[in-house]
């Protein structure tokens, strides 16, 4: 926490920890008390013990306001990121036989690794989970388009490793009909 100098009390601050939960709502991780003797610029460090589950755990602290004339603080969102398997490495794509596209992507070596999820879109679609595989490899028929390909690493507890960097794969193919002369 830096003192930026808009507070005006000399009595400290109280600052609250808050986990904004996944399914609406907060849960209130702790709060601390920061001196008064905090000077403009200076940084004061709080400790505070939460047990977390791996994930990503989005935090906001509040600095309460000790006098009638100060303003409570705004904007103190932190996005903490807990736990998390490694994205897979070397994730390629290309047209296999027909429409069919070949992924594959290095294994992670991770304990709690149970597997990878592929994402998939077209267009200028969101990405979308399409399967849940132990392999390192797949093989996807996702008929005629372009389409844009990702895998994340899951660990247990269902955990995401951040996804790869996308690869994309044209299965349109070209058509080239016969000539017949005569």
């Amino acid at each position: 926490m830096r003192n930026l100098g808009l507070g005006r009390s000399t009595a400290g601050v109280t600052v609250e920890l808050w986990q904004n939960l996944h399914r609406g709502g907060e849960k209130l991780i702790g709060s601390a008390q920061v001196p008064g003797s905090l000077r403009l610029n200076q940084t004061y460090t709080l400790t505070l013990q939460w047990p977390v589950p791996a994930g990503v755990h989005i935090l906001t602290a509040q600095v309460l306001a000790p006098a009638d004339n100060d303003a409570a603080s705004a904007n103190n969102e932190i996005v903490l990121t807990v736990g998390l398997p490694p994205t897979p490495k070397l994730f390629s794509g290309g047209l296999a036989r027909g429409a069919a596209v070949m992924l594959s992507w290095q294994a992670v070596t991770h304990p709690r690794v149970i597997g990878y999820r592929v994402y998939r879109a077209s267009g200028s679609e969101a990405l979308s989970p399409v399967l849940f595989t132990t392999e390192t490899s797949l093989l996807d028929r996702p008929g005629a388009g372009v389409f844009r390909y990702a895998v994340a690493a899951v660990a247990e507890g269902g955990a995401e490793s951040p996804r790869t960097t996308e690869v994309v794969v044209d299965t349109r193919g070209k058509v080239y009909l016969p000539v017949i002369m005569r």
